[in-house]
Formats: C-alpha cells, sequence, structure tokens
C-alpha cells in the first residue's frame, strides 16, 4: 500500500511539474490561462485526499473511493479555467473523442508553431488570433516585435470580430512573448502594424471561414457553393433556418467524419507581402507666442488634420497621433541630453534636470481627418503611428521663427528653451537696433 501510494504521488508531482514547466514534455506543452502549477496547495491537499481514498478503494469500498477520486479530480482541473485549445497535426486526433482529446489538449497542449500569424477556432467558438504585431513584410504578427501592441490588439479584434462575425468579446489576443506562435521578425518601424499585420490577420480569417464552409456543406448536406455565411452562421442558400453556427463547426472540426482530404481543426496561417508602401499624409499648424523679454514660448493652439486611410478604430488612431503630437512638442521646447563640454560628463541623466513637459504645457489640440484607402491593401488602411511626432517639431519650430523674424532670426535649435531663445533674441537685437532693421 505505502508503494502504491508513493507511484501515486509521484505521478501527481511529475503532472505539476510538467503544467509548471519545471519538465519538457517530450512533445506537447501547457496552453492554460492559469495553470495548474499556480494551485499547488491544493494539489498537495487534494493529493493527501486521494491517496486516503486509495487506501480505502484497496480495502472494501472500491466504488465509493473511485466516485470520490472522480470527483476530487473535478474539482482540480475546474478552477484552472483551461482554455482548450484543438490539437493539430496529431496521429491519434482522427480517433480519440473530441472530449477527451480537449481535455488532454488542455493538460499538455501542442508546441507546435507556425511561421506566420494563427488564427484559430476554439470549440465553443472563440477566436484566438495567436499574434498580435507585424513583422518584415510578410505578415508575422507578433506584439513582441511591434511597438503600440496593446493598442493595436484592439484593432486586430475589431478586424476579427468583423471578418468572422462573432462577438469582440469572444476574441483573445495573445503578444509580447515570441513563444506565443512564431518568433521571427525585424523589429517595428515604418507604421506598418495594421496596413500588414492587420492584413495578415483578415487573410487568416478568410482562410478560416473557406474551411469552415466546406466543413458546413458537408454537415449539411449542400452543395459547397450553395452555403452562405453571414455574420458566423453558415446556412443553404434559399433556406436560412437550415445552418450552424461557427461555434458548431469549430466543434465539429476536431471530430471524425470529416470530407475526405480535410484534417482535425480550424485555423490559418497567412503571410502578406505588401506590394506597395501605403502613403499617410496630413497638415499640422501650431500658434505660439514668443515674449522676447523673456524668451518663453506660450504654445496657443494646434490643430492637425491626418489621412490614414480607413479608420479601423477611432479613438486609437486619435490616441497615436495625440501622443506623437505631444512627443514631437517635447523635442521641439523641452527635452534635451546635455554633455558636459570638459569632462564629457552627462548633464541631463535624471528627471531633475531633464525636463519633460506634463499636460499643463500641451494646448487643446484640435484634430480631424481625411479618408483616401490605400490602393495596396484590401483594408484600405495606412499607418499612422508616427505621423504626430514627425509633425509637430516642424510645425512648433516654424512657427516660433515666423514668430521671431522680425528680429532677423531665420533660425532656431531645438529644444527652443527660455533662455537659449533669449539670448538668440538679444544677439538678433544688438545687430538689427531691436528688429528695426529686419521689418524695413
Amino acid at each position: 500500500f505505502l508503494l502504491l501510494s508513493w507511484f501515486f504521488k509521484y505521478c501527481f508531482v511529475v503532472l505539476d511539474s510538467i503544467v509548471a514547466g519545471d519538465i519538457e514534455p517530450p512533445v506537447l506543452s501547457i496552453e492554460m490561462v492559469n495553470p495548474i502549477s499556480e494551485q499547488r496547495p491544493l494539489a498537495l491537499a487534494l493529493l493527501i485526499i486521494a491517496e486516503g481514498m486509495l487506501v480505502l478503494a484497496l480495502h472494501r469500498h472500491a466504488g465509493l473511493a473511485a466516485a470520490a477520486c472522480a470527483v476530487i479530480v473535478l474539482i482540480w482541473a475546474l478552477p484552472a479555467n483551461i482554455a482548450v485549445l484543438g490539437v493539430t497535426r496529431n496521429p491519434f486526433s482522427a480517433i480519440w473523442p473530441p472530449t477527451l482529446l480537449a481535455f488532454i489538449r488542455a493538460l499538455v497542449g501542442d508546441r507546435d508553431r507556425a511561421a506566420a500569424e494563427r488564427v484559430r477556432i476554439l470549440y465553443g467558438g472563440s477566436v484566438k488570433p495567436e499574434n498580435a504585431g507585424e513583422l518584415l513584410g510578410l505578415a508575422d504578427v507578433d506584439g513582441a516585435l511591434v511597438g503600440g501592441a496593446s493598442l493595436q490588439a484592439e484593432s486586430f479584434a475589431q478586424i476579427v470580430a468583423d471578418t468572422l462575425g462573432v462577438p469582440y468579446d469572444s476574441i483573445e489576443m495573445r503578444h509580447g512573448d515570441t513563444a506565443e506562435g512564431p518568433a521571427m521578425g525585424y523589429g517595428t518601424y515604418g507604421s506598418r502594424s495594421l496596413a500588414v499585420g492587420g492584413m495578415s490577420i483578415r487573410m487568416s480569417c478568410l482562410k478560416v471561414i473557406d474551411k469552415a464552409k466546406r466543413l458546413a456543406a458537408h454537415i449539411l448536406e449542400a452543395a459547397e457553393d450553395d452555403i452562405a455565411f453571414d455574420q458566423g452562421r453558415f446556412h443553404v442558400k434559399g433556406s436560412p433556418e437550415k445552418a450552424k453556427t461557427l461555434g458548431e463547426i469549430a466543434f465539429a472540426s476536431y471530430g471524425a467524419g470529416l470530407p475526405a482530404g480535410m484534417e482535425q481543426g480550424l485555423e490559418a496561417v497567412s503571410y502578406f507581402d505588401p506590394p506597395n508602401f501605403t502613403w499617410p499624409f496630413g497638415a499640422h499648424i501650431a500658434v505660439v507666442e514668443v515674449d522676447p523679454e523673456t524668451g518663453d514660448v506660450d504654445l496657443r493652439k494646434y490643430i492637425a488634420i491626418d489621412d490614414c486611410g480607413n479608420v479601423i478604430n477611432p479613438m486609437v488612431v486619435d490616441g497615436q497621433i495625440t501622443g506623437g503630437i505631444a512627443q514631437g512638442i517635447a523635442q521641439a521646447l523641452y527635452e534635451e541630453v546635455v554633455y558636459d563640454d570638459e569632462s564629457g560628463q552627462l548633464r541631463s541623466g535624471s528627471l531633475t534636470d531633464y525636463m519633460i513637459p506634463t499636460a499643463n504645457e500641451m494646448p487643446e489640440f484640435i484634430l480631424d481627418k481625411t479618408i483616401t484607402p490605400s490602393p495596396t491593401n484590401e483594408l484600405g488602411v495606412k499607418g499612422i503611428g508616427e505621423a504626430g511626432t514627425i509633425a509637430a517639431s516642424a510645425a512648433v519650430i516654424n512657427a516660433i521663427v515666423d514668430a521671431v523674424s522680425p528680429f532677423g532670426i531665420k533660425h532656431v535649435d531645438m529644444p527652443a528653451s527660455p533662455d537659449r531663445l533669449w539670448k538668440q533674441i538679444q544677439t538678433a537685437r544688438g545687430t538689427s537696433h531691436d528688429g528695426k532693421e529686419a521689418r524695413k
């Protein structure tokens, strides 16, 4: 009994270690929301109870003990919030029952990773675009390799929801970890997240729909051309009551009796190589007042008109522009890295010496847009992440130069700090008789 008890404990410890990542399984790995390893104290308590049940079962109450052990396993597994994913490329997937396959998949997962954006449909019809970002010009989307991934994830989820006709809340975006999905890319540049990554997600969703439509035709006993897809439902044309939801098709895709040549699972990988660049454009205007006695610059108004093609999420676009403008204003008026001329020592290495503006220094931004869809991608989108910061510095400095032009000043260095601008004005006053020559 003692040997059996220790063997039972050994099995639980090994399973717990695999789930925790302490032991690497030969082929499979963990994919769950809250790993069981986070509940080790509970696992230990259940282990002790299970050992007692084992001893009881070996005596005379085998039926009661077996039922108790089953309840214990359920109590242990259910709070783990297991994210049940479909197994792909598994030789047993065609013969194992889907529910058993789901339980095993939840425990040990599948580490096979594709080399591009993957959209996977779960048993319940939830959607998992496994990356959220974009890599090179192809369509590998991984938020670990692109700036602003948390904001882009909202836009990516909207693309999935609109294409698949599923609720936005049923979509889970996973990004920020090169272990999730393809771990390949060239970094973040060019504001390409939506124009490249968003397109790869769109293409993956369309591939999922195509496969699901074929399976729906098989289930509904109709020709594939007679199946219509609308708002997450597949139905026979002319008979909308004869339909299957995307979730039902996803569940069926992991079972037996699939069409000839169709593999289990409902997922797709897509690459997108844009045929050309996108060309966002706009115009920014800064209105400033300069006090010649102090060199202080008062930014009174800022207007920005931008064109990023079709807008997926207006709040994200406005947020990108607002943050970019604030960064550009900071570069034009405040932020500067200063080194000592003799020692080379950094003199602005802390926030005590390095000036960063606050909301008090920012005027209310007046934002508007025009919409010119890009011809280089199906979504008609363009990048917007750098529009604000590119335009703001030039707009503010040009406004300052225009304000001090009566003194004969035609160039102002960044940042236009009060002391630097005051000295420049005083020097110009000395050579232009307080600006009178310039006015002539």
